[in-house]
């Protein structure tokens, strides 16, 4: 009994430094979220501003742009969490199954 006790420390140790890991870079991801989402709000007023005074083009242009802001945050957004284990990462499942113990 004594050695699945120490295994199991081992693992939750091994688990809570690659949470910190996580939580440090889920953290970075959400910051870069947040501030396309700033770009894409002043670009679709500004846009907006630019088609009331008549200047379609740049209004035009600067919608291409934001198209590429949308891109970029959906990508962010796509690797905010670690949701498979395929490639041996801990995942929300399996820390929800240690810290049952």
């Amino acid at each position: 009994m004594g050695d699945a006790d120490r295994k199991t420390d081992q693992a939750r140790k091994r688990l809570a430094d690659t949470q910190e890991e996580y939580s440090g870079d889920v953290a970075e991801k959400a910051e870069k979220v947040h501030e396309l989402a700033e770009k894409i709000g002043q670009a679709l007023a500004k846009a907006e501003q630019l088609g009331e005074e008549g200047q379609v083009e740049e209004s035009m242009q600067l919608m291409s742009e934001i198209d590429g802001f949308r891109k970029e945050k959906s990508a962010a957004e796509a690797g905010n969490t670690p949701l498979s284990n395929m490639d041996g990462e801990v995942t929300s499942e399996s820390i929800l199954f240690i810290n049952s113990f």
